[in-house]
């Protein structure tokens, strides 16, 4: 979708952020343990990585197209839908080796291609992304990220005239919705809120992404820091809200296991987690765009963060079917709160660069092809 011709390494730096605390999220350890006590390190992780769904979706607003709608679509289908339709064929050829049953060339042979594609089908139709296979339910992001090519069309027409008033009214009215919904949450009223019918959620992330990227021209230290600690100050609000919710979960009766499972504040439908992820672009938009190697750094890591994106989920899974997830956690568990915090951190990192590595293998030997192909 980017028709800018040279990158914009904060836009850059932000996908890199977006992806590795989507990263975190799903390395993140539950809370609740057993015993029915908080895990205080683990919930802090898991509302570190709480806005990078958000971010994904706000990153879309930064390329809303100037010129016409129709490139913009085109874009979608050959940089993002047919790479993941590509992954999604490779994952499930090689889910028998993923999972720890056979060696690869066995786990593709063994695959039943009939099934893959009636998967893929079954999937596509009733947008369910874990009925395309083991490894892919992440792509749910996929369905949310066409919903806003849907709208691409409206869009377009508010940007091309300077409709900037009419998305900041939009995105304030849904951020205030989605912030009476946790309110109702956290403190449940007995009569019902009224509320508006407002167009799909993924919608205002892409405005205020828009909005901000647009409208924040001039790098600024205060700005930076006042938003970053807006952003602290929203993630500390999280933590408590979502541990009162696990308190009054366990209270109520509730399991460690039931209660545990209810991650509230890690859904990108919460009103904090939304102004959360807003606050962190804005304080990497009021940041001054870095030149020289840093630059060069930045660009070349944000180029491979959608194949980071769609590897990094069976990357995991591999990891945990060789037991050194596991075998990292217990070590981790002598360093107390402190060195299993840092262990989630470090091994989300890992993850990051283990998929760009073999995602930037993987586009090289695609553009090898292409040069020597003629695709």
């Amino acid at each position: 979708m980017n028709t800018v011709k040279k990158k914009d390494a904060r836009v850059e730096l932000l996908r890199i952020l977006a992806c590795y605390l989507v990263i975190l999220m799903h390395v993140r350890t539950i809370a609740v343990l057993d015993d029915g006590t908080i895990a205080d390190w683990a919930l802090l992780a898991n509302m570190l990585s709480a806005p990078g769904v958000g971010l994904y979706f706000l990153i879309c607003g930064c390329f809303i197209p100037l010129s016409g709608v129709l490139k913009a679509w085109k874009n979608f289908l050959l940089r993002i839908v047919v790479p993941a339709l590509v992954f999604i064929i490779a994952a499930d050829l090689l889910d028998g080796w993923l999972s720890g049953d056979c060696g690869v060339l066995r786990s593709i042979l063994q695959s039943d291609l009939r099934e893959i594609f009636s998967g893929i089908l079954t999937g596509f139709l009733h947008a369910d992304a874990w009925a395309m296979g083991r490894c892919t339910g992440h792509l749910w992001f996929l369905f949310s990220y066409g919903t806003i090519m849907l709208w691409m069309p409206l869009f377009h027409a508010v940007v091309m005239a300077d409709g900037k008033k009419a998305l900041a009214f939009f995105t304030i009215l849904s951020l205030c919705s989605l912030l009476i919904v946790d309110y109702a949450t956290l403190f449940p009223v007995s009569y019902a809120v009224p509320m508006p019918q407002l167009p799909p959620w993924e919608l205002m992330y892409a405005a205020a992404g828009y909005l901000l990227y647009h409208g924040i021209k001039k790098p600024s230290k205060a700005g930076a820091a006042a938003a970053a600690g807006l952003a602290a100050i929203l993630c500390v609000m999280m933590f408590c809200g979502q541990k009162a919710l696990y308190l009054k979960g366990l209270a109520a009766g509730g399991t460690p296991a039931e209660v545990g499972l209810i991650p509230y504040y890690l859904n990108w439908l919460s009103g904090l987690c939304a102004a959360c992820a807003m606050a962190i672009a804005a304080a990497v938009f009021f940041l001054p765009e870095p030149q020289g190697r840093i630059y060069k750094a930045v660009c070349a890591a944000g180029g491979v963060t959608y194949p980071v994106f769609l590897l990094h989920f069976p990357i995991i899974y591999k990891i945990r079917t060789l037991g050194l997830e596991n075998a990292g956690k217990n070590a981790a568990v002598r360093g107390g709160a402190a060195g299993n915090l840092l262990f989630t951190l470090l091994y989300a990192l890992a993850v990051f660069v283990i998929s760009g590595l073999l995602g930037y293998a993987l586009q090289r030997a695609w553009g090898f092809l292409r040069l020597h192909i003629r695709l």
